[in-house]
């Protein structure tokens, strides 16, 4: 059977899922945490980053957007418009959000680890916790957080936000007009970190768990045209995860 290699919180591997899940792509998920990840990775033919979607004829796809290519051609992932709008959001959306959601949560060990750590082996969410004095700073520097991070990023998510509500504002039901594409599915996925949406591929905390200031920020980003959206692509494309 295929295999996917993911870090199960990653908004990049969520992209792969959803395409295998609706491709209908039989595949087992690989779960691990931050660090042993890049282990798990390498030996499967990636360069240390997740997803990596290890095929049954023994190919290592080591991109989300190759991943989706391979589940689901219907999604146009090869259309060179659909990449080009693909790849402006991995860059311009799946960068900010990512530090902005890690920058809310990292100083909040025990309900980061509560959804970080789900499905991965006892072993791992067991040394991560243990290990936590050492990985807080290790992710602080790795991710590139600072002072100020969460007000730069927020406006850098704002800014892909704005970008993706002016694609839609002639009232277009997709970004590329009448149908779903990647593109809608990379919006959708890497929005996730700030809309939360119901169906994620992963469990995701309850609002009622989350930071008074978290629990605002992505009040705002729910509220807002793309996060409506992005929302509507979940309710509409995206299949129930599985148990």
């Amino acid at each position: 059977m295929n295999r996917l290699i993911t870090i199960p919180i990653s908004h990049y591997c969520e992209k792969a899922r959803w395409a295998l899940e609706r491709g209908r792509i039989p595949y087992r998920e690989e779960r691990h945490v931050q660090g042993p990840s890049r282990i798990y990775s390498k030996r499967a033919g990636g360069c240390g980053t997740t997803p990596v979607l290890v095929t049954d004829d023994g190919r290592s796809l080591t991109e989300s957007e190759d991943i989706i290519a391979f589940a689901d051609p219907s999604l146009r992932q090869d259309d060179p418009e659909v990449r080009t709008i693909t790849r402006w959001l991995d860059e311009n959306l799946g960068k900010p959000d990512r530090r902005l959601i890690y920058a809310h949560m990292l100083p909040h060990r025990d309900l980061l680890m509560s959804f970080n750590n789900c499905g991965v082996p006892a072993w791992e969410a067991a040394t991560f916790k243990a290990i936590w004095a050492a990985v807080h700073p290790w992710a602080n520097r790795q991710l590139g957080l600072a002072p100020g991070t969460k007000e730069r990023d927020e406006a850098l998510t704002l800014h892909a936000f704005d970008a993706v509500a002016e694609w839609l504002s002639d009232g277009r039901p997709y970004i590329m007009g009448d149908a779903f594409t990647a593109a809608d599915l990379t919006f959708a996925a890497l929005s996730a970190p700030v809309t939360a949406p119901p169906g994620y591929g992963t469990e995701l905390p309850a609002a009622t768990e989350l930071p008074a200031e978290t629990v605002a920020m992505v009040g705002r980003f729910r509220e807002h045209p793309a996060g409506q959206f992005a929302l509507r692509m979940y309710a509409l494309h995206r299949a129930e995860p599985p148990a």
